[in-house]
């Protein structure tokens, strides 16, 4: 699909499944999107025909999102004044990877239990709650860019480069060494940057990609569980069912019922 450019709102968007891909970013399972007002520029945006995307994505006006987190005078906190630019400038954009929190809202959206004004009161409450999640997120991430220069753009490629991989190898991930190998970097480069990037370690990246994933495949609920086990690169289920309760507090086979 060719895009215009376009006046942007601030936007915020969550992808459960399916993938798509931008000049400016691409989306994979698991990630969010952080985009600020100003103006969109053109483009192509790519999506496979046999996926189904499942997106929760919500715009807000640029003038209620400084009413909301500005000062009484509307006045945005200092390291989130580059979320609201004029239309003359190009919106910021940047992804990042939804936290156990942020999950926990998700889910809350997508098995809504109230109906009419109440569901609607409920839905954006749940927005709201997103958003502080982001924030808190975003003031960390600029935070942690302006502190740490010694991560030069070419490792943070690099970095981004290995969590690709995490996601094209799901049921048969890489180990340490070798994903490391992989991407060009030595061991603890890459720890020290997935860290300082994805607030995680690799390994803890992984297991909630895999939780995450397995969520996802319950929920459609046309596989069993030994099926979803093996999808996500377990092969012994019993192991899966216990790391599925320590991530979600209930087991496989109680889930969503």
């Amino acid at each position: 699909m060719q895009l215009s450019e376009r006046p942007h709102p601030l936007q915020y968007s969550f992808l459960l499944s399916g993938s798509w891909s931008s000049e400016q970013m691409t989306m994979v399972p698991g990630q969010y999107s952080l985009c600020g007002s100003g103006t969109f520029p053109q483009g192509t945006w790519k999506q496979s025909s046999e996926q189904r995307i499942l997106e929760i994505n919500v715009h807000i006006n640029p003038e209620i999102f400084c009413a909301l987190v500005g000062d009484e005078s509307g006045e945005l906190p200092q390291n989130l004044h580059h979320l609201i630019q004029k239309p003359i400038y190009e919106c910021y954009t940047r992804t990042g990877t939804k936290t156990p929190q942020m999950q926990a809202v998700l889910h809350k959206i997508l098995n809504c239990p109230h109906q009419g004004s109440i569901k609607r009161m409920y839905l954006e409450g749940q927005t709201l709650e997103l958003m502080a999640l982001l924030l808190e997120q975003e003031s960390k991430f600029q935070n942690s860019s302006k502190e740490d220069v010694s991560l030069k753009p070419d490792k943070v490629e690099r970095i981004y480069y290995a969590q690709e991989i995490l996601h094209r190898r799901l049921n048969n991930p890489p180990s340490l060494m070798e994903l490391a190998r992989l991407v060009g970097l030595n061991d603890c480069t890459l720890k020290q940057g997935f860290k300082l990037v994805f607030g995680t370690t690799v390994f803890g990246y992984l297991y909630n990609l895999r939780m995450e994933q397995a969520q996802l495949l319950l929920q459609e609920k046309r596989m069993n569980i030994t099926e979803v086990a093996k999808t996500i690169g377990y092969t012994n289920s019993r192991s899966f069912a216990t790391a599925f309760k320590r991530k979600f507090g209930i087991s496989p086979s109680n889930y969503g019922n």
